[in-house]
């Protein structure tokens, strides 16, 4: 959490959402408002697609490493409920691949974390424009990040209740000997169907 701008409470603090290709190294920052919860992470997912589109496109799925923080829990519902939409709307298959308690350091994004947490040390983020631009500056593996911000307020405590989340929970296939800890979500027409108004 960034904090930034106390005289404006909507700015009060900034959370960072951040993706790092290994295959290419390029890296996006996602900065929202206020609060980390499942829906601004996969909105900030949503984001990072809709940029990165032209090189994703020829992916056949999408592997993604995360920590087991709660709003990405695999067994958190609105989480749930949101990465299965994203993976139907982009027609791609995700693998959800979570790093044990304590493991998540060895998460590639860490060392850019860490890259970019030394590149600021001691700068004063007194505005958005300046974390903004901060980020923008620094350089991993030669290459600078993409940086957006999601101006956007999200609410506490959405969630799907325990029968709409079996709907979900019985269309991901789960690896048997760690269930918590691999997903795989693979678009169909009964997932669809779940989004369709």
């Amino acid at each position: 959490m960034i904090f930034v701008n106390q005289q404006n409470p909507l700015h009060s603090a900034l959370i960072p959402f951040g993706v790092l290709e290994f295959d290419t190294g390029h890296s996006t920052v996602v900065y929202g408002n206020l609060l980390e919860t499942s829906d601004f992470l996969v909105d900030a997912l949503e984001k990072w697609y809709a940029l990165r589109k032209e090189v994703i496109t020829t992916y056949q799925s999408i592997e993604i490493f995360l920590d087991n923080r709660p709003q990405i829990n695999s067994r958190r519902t609105q989480f749930i409920k949101r990465i299965i939409n994203f993976a139907c709307q982009i027609n791609k298959k995700i693998h959800l691949v979570y790093y044990p308690p304590y493991h998540s350091k060895y998460n590639p994004i860490e060392r850019f974390w860490a890259t970019l947490e030394n590149y600021w040390n001691g700068t004063l983020l007194t505005s958005v424009d300046k974390v903004i631009y901060t980020t923008k500056n620094i350089r991993w593996k030669g290459i600078t990040p993409t940086v957006q911000l999601l101006d956007k307020t999200y609410q506490k405590g959405v969630k799907l209740s325990p029968k709409q989340m079996q709907i979900y929970d019985n269309l991901l296939i789960r690896k048997a000997n760690i269930p918590k800890w691999d997903v795989e979500i693979v678009p169909n027409q009964e997932m669809r169907a779940l989004f369709i108004e």
